[in-house]
């Protein structure tokens, strides 16, 4: 499925959220990355149709989004941070109800043994996150979209229950499903996404291949004394910060005295990237 994305900018009175967001894919999973209010959720919703852009466009498979929001809501289904589940009935009565207001045919066995959902009586309230999270995508997924929106979709889960989750992705995509996702879990990017988008204050700070990311894990190691090698990102009152991959920690931990190992991700990376340290 192909995504273009131009000039995309929106704001809530005085409060500018997005600006000029631009970005095109062909990938069959996005994830836009983020720290909380960097705009991932307000994008989602406008690629959803739930929100229009101030100015700018976006088109699915050529299909214009705002021109033609009912042709792509015939194409998707978006699954907010909090599952819209009718929290009073069992999982099998949910699936009853969303199959029913679809007019779909469904198994509800089926789907349930399909995303490992409990066959329990107990209203969906009283179920973990991890399975309302599972049974809101299982929803979502009966209609068969093209594309599947997912906001935050594992934020607050532990880990086993992020490894299913991201097991499920995996195969959907695999199926043909493509997938946008907001997070900022950047393990979820690494796991499941083969594009990233990196917002930061409601711009894009990156927007390219997760393959043409460094790959390997990166720290910045604070050494005492002065440091011969190259990628040194700071030198002061003799205490020098370093780049260095995973490999080198052993050797620089047994020639310096380490005073602070912190661990880079990706946006940090990027930034590297961009000052040509990576």
């Amino acid at each position: 499925m192909k995504i273009l994305c131009e000039n995309v900018s929106k704001s809530f009175r005085t409060k500018r959220v997005l600006e000029n967001i631009s970005f095109q894919s062909q990938e069959n999973c996005v994830a836009i990355l983020g720290a909380n209010s960097a705009g991932k959720s307000t994008l989602l919703k406008i690629f959803a149709t739930i929100l229009k852009p101030d100015n700018g466009s976006i088109e699915i498979d050529q299909i214009d989004v705002i021109k033609k929001p009912a042709k792509i809501r015939q194409m998707l289904s978006f699954v907010p941070e909090n599952p819209s589940l009718l929290k009073e009935l069992s999982p099998v009565d949910n699936i009853k109800h969303f199959a029913c207001l679809r007019k779909l045919s469904v198994d509800p066995k089926q789907i349930m043994e399909k995303f490992s959902i409990p066959f329990t009586n107990n209203p969906v309230r009283n179920l973990s996150k991890g399975i309302q999270q599972r049974l809101m995508l299982a929803i979502s997924l009966m209609a068969k979209p093209k594309l599947l929106i997912l906001d935050e979709p594992t934020d607050g889960l532990d880990r086993e229950s992020k490894q299913l989750f991201w097991k499920m992705l995996i195969k959907m995509k695999d199926e043909g499903t493509t997938i946008l996702l907001s997070t900022h879990d950047e393990e979820e990017v690494l796991a499941v996404a083969s594009y990233l988008i990196i917002l930061d204050k409601g711009k894009v700070l990156f927007a390219g291949q997760v393959q043409n990311l460094p790959v390997g894990k990166f720290y910045a190691v604070q050494v005492e004394g002065t440091f011969p090698q190259n990628h040194i990102l700071s030198n002061l009152n003799g205490k020098t910060v370093v780049l260095a991959k995973d490999e080198e920690l052993p050797e620089l931990v047994n020639q310096y005295k380490i005073l602070n190992v912190k661990s880079i991700g990706l946006r940090e990376i990027v930034e590297l990237k961009n000052k040509h340290l990576l």
